[in-house]
């Protein structure tokens, strides 16, 4: 593994949403621990969201057996979990956050219902 303070880009996908809210802000702290200390390091990647934040409940045929509780960001409560990272950190970055409806799923914008 590198050294911390080495790498370009962390890329995270699908994983934040296993942890409450205090890990994940441990986590991302760590995350940015690892870039290296400049502009233009980032941290990219997708997780699922809604368009409300909150556990969710997932079911089959996304798990093979039974169900399980997930927590799922809103654009809103993404931004302010990287917003108590920086305040704790004392860094300064950009927060980027796109939600796009997966439509295959049936799901509907807020403002379309």
């Amino acid at each position: 593994m590198k050294k911390r303070g080495t790498w370009d880009v962390v890329n995270v996908i699908m994983f934040l949403h296993q942890f409450d809210w205090n890990q994940r802000v441990t986590i991302c702290k760590q995350m940015l621990k690892l870039l290296k200390p400049r502009a233009g390091s980032m941290v990219i990647g997708a997780q699922s969201g809604s368009t409300k934040s909150g556990k969710v409940t997932i079911k089959a045929p996304f798990l093979r057996e039974g169900a399980e509780k997930v927590f799922r960001h809103s654009k809103e409560s993404f931004r302010e979990m990287w917003e108590e990272v920086v305040e704790r950190e004392g860094v300064t970055l950009e927060v980027w956050v796109e939600y796009t409806p997966r439509y295959e799923l049936g799901e509907v914008e807020e403002e379309q219902k």
